[in-house]
């Protein structure tokens, strides 16, 4: 009788560990979730394209020597912004409405001209060296 007593016990306590673990694991899966679009996944919609083509021109811009390491933080960074306000549009009550659209648009267009004429004048700058 006593043993059995114990081998209830020993089950008893295997059974209360695996379900801490399990639950432990349950809980921390969301926390596992991909947010972010990252390289391999494509960009759907114009206003993504446009900014998956930006992103893409300034690394490439950056690794041609064109932008220096200061300047891709605050490009990216700057990317990042008009990205962020594209979401506060698309979570608004109305969603993205044609105007917010168009500002959005004109932010980016904004900072593909930036982009442009800094990598115009560091490529005419090298070229006069």
């Amino acid at each position: 009788m006593f043993s059995k007593g114990m081998s209830e016990m020993h089950l008893v306590k295997q059974l209360a560990l695996f379900l801490a673990i399990a639950s432990t694991v349950c809980v921390t899966l969301p926390a596992q979730a991909q947010y972010s679009i990252v390289g391999e996944q494509p960009a759907v919609g114009g206003l993504h394209v446009k900014e998956a083509h930006l992103l893409a021109q300034l690394n490439r811009d950056y690794q041609l020597g064109l932008v220096d390491p200061f300047e891709l933080a605050n490009m990216t960074r700057d990317l990042d912004a008009i990205r962020v306000r594209e979401e506060a549009f698309r979570m608004r009550k109305q969603g993205m409405t044609p105007r917010a659209m168009e500002k959005i648009a004109k932010d980016l267009a904004s900072f593909q001209a930036d982009l442009n004429n800094r990598t115009n004048e560091k490529a005419m700058t090298i070229a006069q060296q």
